[in-house]
């Protein structure tokens, strides 16, 4: 017996050590997505109502239908890469058996309490997104590691609590059969109600065996996305628990109740509804960019590197420069915060532009040239946007969640202008048209 313990602890510390393991994981990824400046996706609930089964020593061959088995789980599912997700399930549920063996009935009723954490890998890539880049239906597999506890109970009193004696005729009657005569006992009906604690009732000599085991679920299913934030999700559990004791039948049995070896696993199969959690804003940068509006490029040198006591003269130089070019279009420029905050670095930058026309052009050498760069909206326009849909555009979509974001969009300008961005100007152009074109 202190051997069946031991290796049972080794197993839930196992267990745990497994799930701390899969959490760190999970976490250093979410990381990186928040050093690389991206949206993070936030996780997806699910809450589903099923049946479930049990494959055990006794079989529920009379009785409850088997419809009572019912099942309810709680599942947080977060995306760790586009196509793994890590979920923690919450289960409870119960399972019935009712057998009768020559004049003994075996019944019990136990219930169910799991935890699971679970790795499910979406089959994203062997189906096409629709043209909008949502992908509405997202069939998975996954499989996990969870301890499983459960407390049996069974029916072998009435409601007068008087003790069931299955007679050979196939009654129920109060007394043992042969102990009195049949026309001066008392029949019985079953009520189904299980009242007795069968770890506790000790009918086999196990006396109080642990009522806890280390669990391996398996799982497939599919997700349907019904609306931005929510959807139905359908699943089912094949799951192998390490112990035979769940319906208190084993081997070890005596009499007509012993068992065959071989653990009691159990099935679960559910139904639900989905929320999309969505996802969060992606994290500043270090070094925080500030965005300005210029018309020209003439203006892009004046408006930033003025100081405060030539304001109004760089105000003045840039109506000028407006008047001789109102044609030229609007555009987006990020100027790291050191440049911003040295006026001395400013001043001599300006002096330096304005001496020739190509050298107002310096700051894009690395980068699209003016001629290039695409008309953008204003930064206030496009933070003041709703989320638009997809369309298109799937690639601007970085937490696949259907939409696009103003901070997706605004994702994107700054990979364009620090040269750093895999689409072109072209590229850029067209989402932001397309992103304020549609309804």
């Amino acid at each position: 017996m202190y051997q069946k313990v031991s290796w049972k602890y080794k197993m839930v510390a196992f267990a745990i050590a497994a799930l701390f393991a899969s959490t760190a994981i999970a976490q250093q990824s979410l990381d990186s997505s928040y050093v690389s400046g991206k949206s993070v996706p936030l996780p997806t609930i699910r809450i589903n109502v099923g049946i479930t089964d049990i494959f055990s020593d006794v079989k529920l061959l009379s009785g409850p239908s088997p419809f009572t088995q019912l099942g309810y789980q709680l599942s947080i599912s977060q995306p760790v890469t586009r196509f793994i997700h890590v979920s923690l399930d919450l289960f409870a549920g119960s399972v019935l058996g009712e057998e009768t063996r020559g004049t003994t009935n075996i019944n019990f009723r136990s219930t169910l309490f799991s935890q699971f954490l679970l790795v499910d890998y979406n089959l994203f890539p062997l189906l096409k997104p629709k043209e909008n880049g949502r992908q509405l239906f997202r069939p998975f597999i996954g499989f996990g590691i969870g301890m499983t506890s459960f407390r049996s109970k069974g029916d072998l009193k009435d409601e007068n609590g008087k003790a069931y004696q299955f007679w050979s005729d196939g009654t129920i009657r109060a007394e043992a059969e042969g102990s009195i005569d049949p026309s001066e006992s008392t029949l019985l009906q079953r009520d189904f109600t299980y009242e007795t604690d069968l770890r506790a009732a000790n009918l086999d000599g196990f006396k109080n065996y642990y009522p806890l085991c280390f669990s391996i679920p398996f799982r497939v299913g599919f997700e349907f996305q019904i609306t931005k934030h929510v959807g139905v999700n359908a699943s089912a559990a094949y799951v192998l628990n390490f112990t035979d004791l769940i319906d208190n039948v084993s081997e070890n049995s005596v009499g007509q109740r012993q068992g065959t070896s071989g653990n009691d696993n159990h099935i679960y199969g559910s139904v639900g509804l989905s929320f999309f959690l969505g996802s969060s804003k992606p994290k500043p940068k270090s070094v925080e960019p500030i965005i300005a509006v210029a018309n020209t490029p003439a203006d892009l040198n004046s408006s930033e590197s003025t100081t405060e006591e030539g304001t109004k003269e760089t105000e003045a130089t840039q109506a000028g420069n407006n008047t001789q070019s109102p044609n030229d279009e609007n555009l987006v420029v990020s100027q790291s915060k050191s440049e911003s905050d040295n006026p001395v670095a400013r001043d001599s930058e300006t002096t330096a532009e304005a001496s020739s026309e190509d050298q107002s052009l310096k700051p894009f050498e690395a980068e699209p040239s003016q001629a290039e760069l695409p008309s953008l909206r204003s930064v206030d326009e496009i933070k003041n946007a709703p989320p638009k849909e997809t369309g298109n555009f799937h690639w601007a979509d970085l937490d696949k969640n259907g939409s696009i974001t103003p901070n997706e969009v605004l994702y994107f300008i700054d990979l364009l202008f620090e040269g750093t961005s895999e689409h072109n100007v072209e590229d850029i152009q067209q989402l932001i048209d397309y992103y304020f074109e549609q309804e």
